[in-house]
């Protein structure tokens, strides 16, 4: 099937916002799934609602989905990029990845701390759970940056346009 990344890049796009909308439908209050089917809004756990867990867990699983993918893409990818720039070292790669673990946990553990928390236990794994992931996603935002400043930085790539140099 043809079509150039950008074809590609709008029609996930548009996708991901068609299927971003349907789900609100089933998780969010007053959600035209929420009003047709009343049970989504029964009470679980002290004030929250079946519809809150649904969200809960649908986020854990395409989370667990999205690091199945990254992992399996991981394993497949070539050893060294096109334009034969160098990956870096186990050691480098290691302490990035404990870079990214500690981001994580010291959000988990922001989270925990968290008045809120306090409130249930469905808050407190919530709040631990969400804050794992905005460490996580910090974590790897910052990895990232670091990584292409260092690639400009040694001149393996032209600022400005990504062609790499030989």
């Amino acid at each position: 099937m043809g079509g150039g990344p950008v074809l590609w890049t709008v029609l996930s796009l548009a996708l991901g916002a068609a299927t971003h909308v349907v789900w609100d439908a089933f998780t969010h209050p007053g959600g035209a799934a929420v009003v047709l089917w009343p049970v989504l809004d029964a009470e679980v756990a002290g004030a929250h609602r079946l519809y809150n867990v649904v969200m809960s867990l649908g986020s854990a699983g395409g989370l667990g989905v999205l690091a199945w993918w990254v992992a399996r893409w991981y394993r497949r990818a070539p050893v060294a990029p096109a334009g034969g720039a160098a990956l870096p070292g186990e050691g480098a790669r290691r302490w990035a990845a404990a870079g990214i673990v500690v981001a994580g946990v010291a959000e988990a553990g922001r989270a925990a701390a968290d008045p809120r928390a306090a409130a249930s236990g469905y808050d407190l794994v919530r709040g631990v759970l969400l804050g794992l992931a905005q460490g996580v996603g910090a974590g790897l935002a910052c990895h990232v940056a670091v990584w292409h400043v260092l690639r400009a930085v040694r001149g393996r790539v032209r600022v400005g346009d990504g062609a790499a140099e030989k």
